[in-house]
């Protein structure tokens, strides 16, 4: 059995949701006991929180949810 304690996906998952305000997608090609893969995710999600940028959408597939709500200008 692997020590898988340290890794937790739902932490950056977490942060970017309250950063953004929607989840991010994870890696395809993500293994989920690699201490690796976890880090790079980490990382990619600290640098989208600094930088203020979702990254995420090229490298992940991440989509984000489409704006519904009144238009700024409003024509009358």
């Amino acid at each position: 059995m692997k020590n898988n304690i340290d890794i937790d996906w739902n932490n950056p998952v977490r942060r970017f949701q309250k950063h953004f305000g929607y989840y991010c997608q994870l890696p395809l090609t993500a293994e989920i006991d690699s201490m690796g893969d976890f880090q790079k995710f980490s990382d990619l999600v600290d640098k989208c929180i600094a930088d203020n940028f979702d990254y995420t959408i090229e490298v992940c597939g991440t989509r984000p949810p489409a704006y519904e709500g009144l238009p700024e200008i409003i024509i009358d």
